[in-house]
């Protein structure tokens, strides 16, 4: 790619300044406004004088980008849709982007991969992941060793970096301002066109040629020393574990597909062909319980058959038909199996290594490692009994035939069940090229499943969202229509059929022993398949020429000619068709009429696709009202120079539906308000509302060019005292208004409007202008004229306004906007359930909360100061890490910083909301000799008692006491039951007492005492077997002092001397020494008061 089309390709895909809706007011920080006009200054973005117009709350889709870049390039739009991409295509809901799309490709701005993406938005966590590999290169990678996710890792780098401050809601789609601002952070402040150019277009996904369809950084290697970069060809072949696999923990049992590794594949120079992968068990349990190994690639199976481990531990999975890595292209590959330990113990552990891929011709050594599983069993996981039907006879090209039945029961009456994928295969005597069957459908109980199907060689997959009830069967019949392999055989069988449990989520299981039947059909017919899309007008308008009914598709496997008959029958019967119709053609042929018989003689209709338009010119006669049926006939049809094969003319014309009716209607425009909430606001900082929504629909088969709207007020309030500028959206064009006392009008639209079109939303906003106000003033206004022209007739009606009378609202308006005065800030005191007890070094952990009342407007806070009480050995700084203000999942405020015993947050805005709120404070908690460098540790309880506000923008009002919630922060979790209590005649009781000290050192742990309720006439007391008491004691407070350092759980044996009644354990109480600075900590479970059982001696 040349530099300046780098450049300019670049620029295009940030340019983004025509967003198509404004809902409220809008919301920005000052150092977002400031990126942006950096990366302005550097010619990276359009530069904008007023910051909304950067629209920095906006997501933005990738097909969006594409047709942005496509116009900035100067790229013209592609004649046709190639479907270079299988998910941008002219037969998607996409297709307006098709054009766009492919003009990139094929001027080598992105690269021509399996897919697009059109509709995907860019998370936080990919944006940050494209940011630190573009501006940091191998500065960073994926640690395994440090545990997590990648997501987690690459943040924690960027905010080392000081290029976002903490976050965890990875998955967030990013903001064009969080993007602006990262990016321009990462530049150091001071971005140069050509730097700018290289990050912002990584930043999206577009540099060098590559589709990022992968995670943004690298898959963890399993082992820093490998390198599983090996040649292969000509090219590289990268394998390397998946961020997808899965971590230390449990698999299900006996579910269908359980994910045992996943590794990532990535082609170099060259497309690479992989053949076989090589699996070892590695795990410490029974290899025999890992049956029907496959692997799996977008929820389609690539390996042939199943495979189990043989008694080396090995096992090798070829792959189906070969399965080719295109060059530059990463595939992620999920190894699977069903885990059924049948009858043996469930408490072993399993895990599985790839060793080894073969790819054209060569061997690479992987050694990745998958997670350490243990099997799980789940007793309320459905059932999923699929059985087939055995079927021979006929299929006809161009007819619709039956391909496969099988029915799907959910046999466990546990939980509903949803299919999700369905795979059919062919078997070894199959002749036909799957590709051929075309519009296939899923039928269930005789209903059409909305399922999408993807072919893969040997495979039809369709997918899908189907639920069977609990107990219930559901039959499922595959229909398709075949399009070529006259003579042929058709054979094909189920492959798999997988379902999840609608409430578990977990792959169901299946009902062993089914016989998989096969379906054996003949391809048979004349070679020729002919349709009526009548996608065509429905409705036409009188004087206009050209309209287009239909068309003729014609698919045939040689060349033919046909004599076509169209008959078009009036309503009223009474109608001469001649009065309504000037023309009726055929391809642009007007052929012959005889009555109301249009016939069309020699039609060419070569080997392969023909498609022929059906257009009518309509006259100045037609009447609102009047209706037309269109019926199509091929009444000849030779093959070549045979003569008519009249044996084949009824197969033809029964396979379609070959008739159509339109109405005559006058052309017109309607517009409808549309009610969206009424807005209240104060008139500061030059913000944007909404005043009016609504929805345009067009009749008359006509393109139709809006002219102009007046809108007028509705009260006494004069306009342009309160409104600076109004902006109209049409169906995503922009138009500028002249705000005058009582109206705003728009006066050159020239918006034109796709005929047929209907549900076309009209969006006016305006930018209101700064006033300091006493009273409520309130705009309301409500369309009054609306102008309208037509090209193709002179048959149109001016625009309608349609009479709507909406509660609130003045009849045809869809909105108020009450203007404030100065706002209120009321804080209220309230319960927010903090939790209890946290672990010491946990993460975003809620320590405050402060409830406050709706408010009209955005506030700027000059601070906020959050009061703590401590106990510990330590202060409030000791503890916090990465304070921060959160409105639910929102972040509002970051940076708080310790000031004395107060939390104090400076400088930020507190966003506008119509609902009463709580506002959290949440930090991260200092480990206890956390190996990054913190130099103290906590463990001691938080007590958030007091908040104060600052600000020029609100009056405060409000109670500043917090409710005194204590969150108690311990160096380990310990939690304690007993599966063995005193009963009569057994004076024996067992306590089992769990540690959980997560990322803690702790160079001494002890347990202290228990707390019981009543005193107790002991006899022994033993920890893991070793005795603590040997003689007869008497306590309440049975104190043991026993080490227990790295034990994660021990068992607390106690023996009565003497009977007693309703004991119960209310704590367990421990102390832990910090390995650094020989901090003592004492601490107590977080579970309390369960029962010790009573003891009686047996008579």
């Amino acid at each position: 790619m040349s530099l300046m089309k780098k450049t300019t390709a670049s620029i295009a895909l940030l340019a983004l300044t025509s967003g198509l809706f404004v809902n409220g007011a809008k919301a920005y920080s000052q150092t977002e406004v400031e990126a942006a006009n950096r990366l302005a200054t550097a010619g990276i973005v359009v530069p904008q004088a007023n910051p909304a117009d950067y629209q920095l709350d906006r997501q933005v889709l990738r097909q969006e980008i594409a047709a942005v870049a496509r116009g900035i390039a100067k790229l013209p739009k592609t004649t046709s849709c190639a479907n270079v991409f299988k998910d941008v295509s002219a037969t998607k809901p996409n297709d307006w982007a098709c054009y766009s799309v492919e003009a990139l490709a094929n001027a080598g701005l992105i690269a021509k991969n399996d897919k697009f993406r059109p509709e995907s938005n860019i998370t936080k966590a990919e944006a940050i992941g494209m940011v630190v590999k573009a501006a940091y290169g191998n500065e960073y990678n994926f640690d395994a060793s440090k545990g997590g996710d990648w997501q987690k890792q690459v943040v924690d780098f960027a905010v080392s970096k000081g290029i976002v401050s903490q976050f965890s809601n990875y998955t967030t789609p990013a903001t064009r301002g969080f993007i602006f601002e990262a990016a321009d952070k990462a530049l150091n402040g001071n971005p140069t066109p050509d730097q700018g150019d290289d990050l912002i277009c990584k930043i999206l996904g577009q540099c060098d040629k590559k589709d990022n369809n992968t995670n943004p950084t690298p898959a963890p290697d399993n082992k820093k020393d490998e390198k599983p970069n090996t040649n292969v060809g000509n090219g590289d072949l990268k394998v390397e574990l998946s961020p997808e696999s899965p971590a230390n923990g449990y698999v299900v049992a006996e579910s269908d597909r359980a994910v045992l590794l996943a590794f990532d594949v990535t082609a170099g120079k060259t497309d690479v062909t992989l053949k076989k992968a090589s699996l070892k068990f590695t795990g410490l349990g029974d290899y025999k319980i890992i049956q029907n190994l496959a692997i799996y690639s977008n929820d389609v199976k690539v390996s042939k058959g199943e495979r189990n481990f043989n008694n080396k531990l090995v096992a090798d999975l070829s792959f189906d038909r070969d399965m080719v890595i295109k060059a530059g292209e990463t595939k992620t590959l999920f190894v699977t199996a069903t885990v059924n330990p049948g009858g043996q113990t469930y408490n072993q552990t399993i895990r599985v290594s790839l060793t080894n891929i073969e790819a054209d011709g060569k061997n690479i050594s992987a050694n990745l490692t998958g997670a350490t599983l243990t099997p799980q069993k789940v007793s309320n996981m459905a059932e999923a009994d699929v059985e087939t039907t055995a079927a021979t006879g006929k299929l006809f090209i161009g007819q619709e035939g039956v391909l496969y039945n099988f029915s799907v029961k959910e046999k466990s009456k546990r939980e509903d069940l949803v299919v999700k994928t369905v795979t059919f295969e062919e078997t070894d005597a199959n002749q036909v090229d799957l590709d051929n069957l075309a519009n296939l459908e899923l039928i269930a109980n005789n209903k059409k499943v909305d399922a999408k199907f993807t072919y893969k060689k040997s495979k039809i997959t369709a997918h899908l969202n189907e639920t069977v009830k609990a107990g219930e069967k559901v039959s499922f019949v595959l229909k398709g229509t075949p399009t070529d392999d006259l003579n042929k055989t058709l054979s094909l069988k189920l492959d798999s059929v997988y379902a999840v449990g609608a409430t578990t989520g977990i792959a169901a299981k299946s009902t062993p022993g089914r016989t998989i039947h096969t379906l054996t059909k003949t391809i048979e017919g004349t070679g020729i398949n002919f349709t009526f899309n009548r996608e065509g007008a429905n409705e036409i308008s009188a004087e206009t020429d050209d309209v287009k009914i239909g068309e003729l598709t014609f698919v045939t496997t040689s060349n033919y000619v046909a004599d076509i008959q169209v008959t078009v029958d009036p309503n009223p019967s009474s109608l001469r068709v001649q009065d309504l119709l000037k023309n009726v053609e055929v391809d642009g042929d007007a052929g012959t009429h005889s009555g109301n018989v249009y016939t069309f003689k020699n039609v060419n209709l070569n080997k392969g696709t023909s498609k022929l338009p059906l257009t009518v010119d309509v006259t100045d006669r037609a009447q609102e009202g009047n209706k037309l049926k269109f019926t199509v006939k091929i009444v000849k049809l030779e093959e070549d120079s045979l003569g008519t094969k009249v044996d084949r003319l009824n197969r033809v014309l029964n396979n379609t539906q070959l008739s159509k009716e339109v109405v005559v209607r006058t052309a017109g425009l309607k517009l409808t308000a549309e009610r969206t909430n009424i807005t209240r606001v104060v008139p500061k900082n030059n913000q944007e509302v909404v005043l009016y929504k609504g929805r345009i629909d067009l009749n008359g088969g006509e393109n139709i060019t809006l002219d102009g709207i007046n809108f007028r007020s509705t009260n006494n309030v004069r306009l342009d005292d309160y409104i600076s500028s109004a902006t109209l959206d049409v169906g995503g064009k922009k138009f500028q208004g002249d705000v005058n006392s009582n109206n705003i009008n728009f006066s050159a639209l020239s918006a034109e409007i796709q005929k047929n079109s209907k549900g076309v939303t009209a969006l006016m906003y305006v930018t209101l202008q700064d006033k300091e106000l006493s009273n409520v003033v309130t705009l309301e206004v409500v369309p009054e004229k609306v102008s309208v022209t037509a090209q193709n007739t002179k048959r149109l009606t001016e625009g309608t306004v349609v009479a709507t009378n909406y509660s609130g609202l003045t009849a045809k308006a869809s909105t108020k906007v009450n203007l404030m005065s100065a706002s209120q800030l009321q804080t209220i005191t309230s319960t927010n359930d903090l939790k209890d007890y946290v672990l010491a070094g946990a993460n975003d952990v809620e320590v405050g909360a402060i409830k406050i009342k709706d408010t009209s407007a955005d506030i700027q806070m000059n601070s906020l100061k959050a009061k703590f009480e401590v106990t510990g050995a330590n202060t409030v700084s000791s503890a916090f890490r990465n304070i921060r203000l959160m409105d639910g999942s929102k972040q509002i405020a970051s940076g708080g910083h310790i000031d004395g015993d107060k939390v104090v947050f400076d400088s930020f805005t507190l966003p506008q909301s119509g609902n009463d709120r709580v506002l959290k404070i949440v930090t991260d908690i200092a480990k206890v000799n956390h190996s990054g460098g913190e130099s103290e540790s906590f463990v001691g309880t938080i007590k958030f008692t007091d908040v104060e506000f600052e600000t020029t923008d609100a009056t405060v009002s409000g109670t500043t006491k917090a409710t005194e919630e204590v969150v108690k922060v311990v160096p380990a979790v310990v939690t304690f039951t007993v599966p063995e209590k005193w009963n009569d005649g057994n004076n024996q009781a067992t306590i089992r007492v769990t540690v959980d000290a997560g990322d803690n050192s702790l160079s001494k742990l002890t347990l202290k005492e228990l707390k019981l309720n009543k005193s107790v006439n002991l006899s022994v007391v033993k920890v893991n077997n070793d005795s603590v008491i040997n003689s007869i004691t008497t306590a309440q407070n049975v104190a043991l002092n026993k080490e227990v350092t790295n034990l994660k759980n021990f068992d607390v044996v106690v023996l009565l001397n003497s009977p007693v009644d309703g004991v119960i354990l209310n704590k367990v109480t421990l102390s832990g020494q910090s390995t650094s600075d020989g901090a003592v900590f004492e601490f107590e479970s977080v579970n309390e008061d369960v029962s010790l059982g009573s003891y009686s001696p047996r008579r």
